[in-house]
Formats: C-alpha cells, structure tokens, sequence
C-alpha cells in the first residue's frame, strides 16, 4: 500500500503535484492560493470522508477550491474544504505570522515572528486546544463569523478543565508547553474581550491572571531548574511579555526575573531590556510616593527625577547604536488636501529600509515618550512643584514628549504600508503616493500595536495626535480582531 502524500491539501484538492515546501510550498505561492495543511496543527483529513463511503469522490480537477477574500476565507464551500477550526488556524498563520526575513533581534520583543516554528515541533492536546481556542475566536471578530465565537468558547471551556488536570505535571516535564498555552489563553481572553461598566479603566483582568500564572512557571523554572536548563526562546518571550504586563498594571518586577542576560538576552536587545527594566521599577516608585499621603520627603522625589532622567538618557544613546541601514529619509505628500486623516496625521512621512526598521524605531519612540512622561509626572509632584529648576526641566519634558511624538506619527504610515514611493525620471526625490489599499496586514499591524498602545495610553501627548493615535489603535484593534485594543477610543482605554 503506497505511503499518503506528505504534499499540502490545496495542491491535493488541484489534483496537480505538490513540491512539499515547508511552511508554504512553491506553487500555491506562485499561484497566490492560501496553502493549507502545511502546520503541524492544520492537518487536513479530507479524504477520510471519501474511503469511509459517506461522500463521493469528485472527477477531473478540482477547480471549486475557494480562495481566502481579501483578508478571509469563503465560508460557503466550507464543507467541501476543511473543519471550521482548521480554516481559522490556517488564517491566523497565514496572515499573522508572516515576518520579514530582515527582522532585528531587538524586535522579537514585540513581534510573534517565531510562534509557527515553536509550535511546528509540539504535538500536545493542550496546545491544540490552546492554538485553536485564539484563532477560532480571531476568526469570528474579524471575519465576523458567529459559528467561530461558540466554536471558541466551547473549546477554552474545554481547554481550561484540561488545564487544570494536566499543567501540574506539565510544569516539571515541559516548561514550553505551558508558556505556550498560557500565551494563547491570554490572547484568548484578549480577542474576546469587551468593555463593561465593572471594568472603567480597560483593565482586563481575566488576561492578567494567565500573565500571573506565566510569571509563576517561569519563576518555578528560575528555582528549580535553570541550573540543568538553560532558558528557552520561549522562556524568553514570555518574561517580555511580563514586563510589558507590569508595565501596564503599574507593578515592580521581582529580582529574579530582572537579569536579562540569564533568559539569553544579548547585545542591543539587553540594552534596551535594561533600560526597559529599570522604567518599569522606577514607575512603580513613582506612583507608591505619589500615592502615599504622608510622604513629605522632598528628597525621595529628587532621586526618582534624578533616575527618571538617567533612563531618559540611556534611551538617547541606545538609539546612537542603531547601524546607519536603520536611519529613515524624510518625505512630503502632497496629494492629500486635510490632516489629519485615517492614515496621516501630517504631510510628511518617514520611510525606511524595511518595515522591520521602522518597528525597531517605533520601539524607541514609544519607549521615550513614556520615559518622558514619567518624568513629568515625577517633576510635577507636590514635594518638587515649587522649585523652579523642576519647573524648568518639566517644560522641557513636555516639548520633549510632543517632539517625538510627531516623530512617531510621521513614521506609522510606513509602518502599515499607507504610501508608495514612485521614482521620476529625471529627479533624484521620488513622488510620494498614497496607497489605495484599505485593509492593512494583520502582521504588520501587530509590529505597531504595542508602541501605540504605549502612546495612546500617555497623558502629556496633546489632545488632537492623541485622539488620532487612539483612533488608529481601535481601527488595528478591529481589523486584527483583539476586543481590547479595540476599545481604544472609548472611555473604557486605560491610561499610563
């Protein structure tokens, strides 16, 4: 009996050879159809229904093969192409997780550029579940498809009854794979999240408490057996996504996870994981004295401004190290006629190398403008306001914190591929062109998302470039189907 064909469904269903091209092969990517069953999680067993009888097989090609609409898939044929469960897995690795091969170290901070591969080597029920639970429920919002919400809650419902029988032993065996059911659970809960009266400040708190359990594995893992196992990428990316957790709910980082070089961070990317450290923990000082009503101590406050502006220092010569193929070139457009607008909030734009660049730079301006703010907000505590240097040095903060953010408006239209540059014979500027496109990469997206949440989240940004920054986050919130960014520009969006 001849061995099943490891080629993908799509090629299958064509009836024509498959070169087995890992994660996408070659013909469907010349021919622009969404390849499926190259994951280990979108296995499609189609032909089951053919050998037990229950259909009957199809002569000649199969050209009735559906092709994903724009950002989506044609549900109508769904029963002659794969389970629901399967298409919303294959749509998120299709649209989501698309890096750009240039892609710096220091931006998988922000980015999920590597999830595929870690999930390709793990053959584990709980990360099936985990896996499908995320994407059914990015399905539904963003193809708007209620059969997938059901299909989703149903499926973390079971998740979590599977969870709590399996991760104590998981815990010791396989630290990966609970991170990873952690993450996909926390984004879970993300996708699905509304904004209610209960929850005033955008608080979700059901995402934190998965943040908590991540935090309490990999601190097992610090304890128990860092010492026979070295840190993981996941590992790695996990205590990322803690920071940035603590971050947002104003908390200190504990000791043990504070060394990054120990979760294998390296070069720029320790720099700035560094410096990211030290504004978390300053900002939890920060908001303990300002909190404590019998604090008088003026001096207290002088050495939290003092460090505030040391952090503030540090950002200015980490960016020095960037290499020059990183820098951007300054352009004007001058076919729109009203700024702001969905995609500008100026004429002029910053483009660079690759998008990558651009992410790698958005870091930083976010990063800054929350560094400056924190600074503010030191600067203006009752035990500094009257002295007129801290006066001084706050003013300057706040021209500070508006000039780097028009930097980082001037850069978010490249980000998200919002213009084309067209070259003119006979000039050496090239026109700037606005894109017509009205549906931005889920991907590319996902590499703004965190600095503007971090930007929209700020007080000191000026009214009009933050609501515009608001309403761009809620507009990537929709499109990539994450309830909670997409109440962005409500009064329910939390502020740093």
């Amino acid at each position: 009996m001849p061995f099943p064909s490891a080629g993908c469904q799509t090629c299958k269903f064509r009836r024509i050879k498959c070169d087995e091209t890992r994660p996408t092969c070659q013909r469907c990517l010349k021919s622009r159809r969404l390849c499926h069953g190259m994951t280990a999680l979108a296995a499609v067993h189609d032909e089951n229904s053919y050998a037990s009888g229950l259909r009957k097989r199809p002569r000649g090609p199969r050209s009735s093969l559906k092709e994903p609409a724009a950002v989506g898939l044609d549900l109508s044929m769904s029963d002659n192409l794969v389970e629901l469960k399967t298409q919303a897995i294959l749509y998120y690795m299709h649209h989501y997780l698309k890096a750009p091969k240039s892609t710096p170290k220091v931006l998988k901070a922000i980015s999920e550029d590597y999830l595929t591969a870690w999930v390709s080597k793990i053959d584990s029920p709980i990360i099936e579940l985990a896996v499908s639970c995320m994407a059914l429920a990015i399905f539904a919002r963003t193809q708007k498809y209620p059969p997938a919400a059901l299909q989703a809650s149903l499926t973390y419902h079971r998740l979590l009854q599977l969870a709590r029988i399996s991760m104590p032993s998981l815990v010791v065996h396989n630290t990966d794979i609970c991170l990873l059911t952690i993450f996909f659970m926390s984004r879970y809960e993300d996708a699905v999240y509304e904004p209610t009266q209960a929850d005033p400040q955008g608080n979700n708190a059901r995402s934190f408490r998965h943040h908590d359990g991540a935090l309490s594995i990999l601190r097992m893992w610090k304890d128990r057996l860092s010492f026979d196992q070295p840190a993981t990428e996941i590992m790695k990316y996990t205590r990322r996504g803690m920071i940035k957790s603590a971050l947002l709910r104003k908390l200190a980082l504990p000791e043990w996870i504070s060394d990054g070089s120990i979760f294998g961070e390296r070069g720029l990317e320790l720099e700035y994981d560094r410096i990211i450290v030290r504004l978390v923990n300053l900002r939890h000082q920060i908001f303990a004295l300002l909190r404590d009503e019998n604090a008088s101590s003026s001096s207290a406050a002088a050495q939290l401004a003092r460090e505030a502006q040391n952090i503030d220092k540090a950002l200015e010569h980490w960016v020095l190290h960037f290499p020059s193929t990183w820098l951007y070139q300054r352009y004007t457009i001058a076919e729109l006629d009203e700024f702001p607008s969905c995609d500008f909030f100026s004429p002029t734009v910053y483009s660079y190398s690759s998008l990558a660049h651009a992410a790698v730079w958005n870091q930083y301006y976010s990063t800054r403008m929350l560094s400056l703010s924190t600074r503010i907000r030191i600067l203006g505590a009752r035990h500094l306001r009257f002295e007129e240097a801290a006066e001084r040095e706050r003013a300057d903060c706040l021209s500070c914190v508006e000039d780097v953010a028009e930097d980082f408006a001037r850069s978010l239209p490249y980000s998200l591929e919002r213009f084309a540059k067209v070259e003119q014979s006979g000039s050496s500027s090239p026109i700037i062109i606005p894109t017509s496109q009205e549906t931005i990469r889920p991907y590319f997206a996902s590499l703004t998302i965190w600095p503007l949440s971090l930007a929209s989240s700020l007080e000191n940004v000026s009214g009009k470039r933050a609501s515009w920054f608001r309403a761009l986050l809620a507009r990537l919130g929709k499109m990539s189907g994450y309830g909670v960014l997409a109440a962005s520009d409500t009064s329910h969006w939390k502020r740093l």
